[in-house]
């Protein structure tokens, strides 16, 4: 596909969404800035051929400062075509989640601070769950946000704690607990993850 660049190692995403075209959220060097890994989100036919109709011939990019390297981690389609992703930025410990329907119609992010973004799913409500390590602590914390387009993805105050909810499955021992998936049957968070 074009726009691409040179992939990196960093991490890719497939989803599929209802009309059976291929999203996949990916890492790249950015041609233009040497070493500098961004991150799109480019759009397949179902055919397989690049769909040119989405964005910049195919490629929407979210992260593309050139102060930051960004590591794809996370996506998912919602029943609606909303699209949430979530990413890594190196130097530092934080993550980003973005989520738009269309890029004309917005769209909204927020920083995850001292996480590591790993899962993301859509409840169906129009909220978006995420599901983080905590870096350098024990637990993992599930989050759930709600998205106001051309506003923000604010944590619901009405889930857990200011809209975070912290899972410890050792009850604070010293193993290190990762999400690697959140999926919501019944509306209900269904967490997978693993622990060291």
């Amino acid at each position: 596909a074009p726009n691409l660049g040179v992939l990196s190692g960093g991490g890719a995403e497939l989803v599929v969404d209802a009309a059976n075209r291929p999203h996949v959220l990916h890492s790249f060097y950015d041609p233009n800035a040497n070493f500098d890994i961004d991150i799109g989100l480019t759009r397949f036919l179902s055919s397989g051929g690049v769909d040119s109709s989405f964005e910049n011939a195919g490629t929407y990019f979210m992260s593309t400062l050139d102060t930051e390297d960004s590591l794809a981690r996370t996506m998912a389609i919602g029943s609606d075509g909303r699209i949430g992703t979530g990413w890594f930025i190196l130097p530092g410990n934080d993550s980003a989640v973005h989520v738009f329907l269309n890029t004309s119609a917005g769209s909204v992010s927020s920083l995850l601070v001292n996480r590591e973004l790993r899962a993301v799913t859509f409840d169906g409500l129009g909220r978006i769950l995420t599901a983080a390590d905590i870096v350098g602590s024990d637990g993992i914390e599930l989050g759930r946000r709600n998205v106001v387009f051309s506003s923000a993805t604010g944590q619901d105050p009405t889930f857990g704690v200011d809209g975070l909810r912290f899972v410890d499955i050792d009850g604070g021992g010293a193993n290190t607990e990762s999400p690697v998936d959140i999926e919501t049957p019944a509306g209900r968070p269904m967490l997978l993850f693993e622990a060291d």
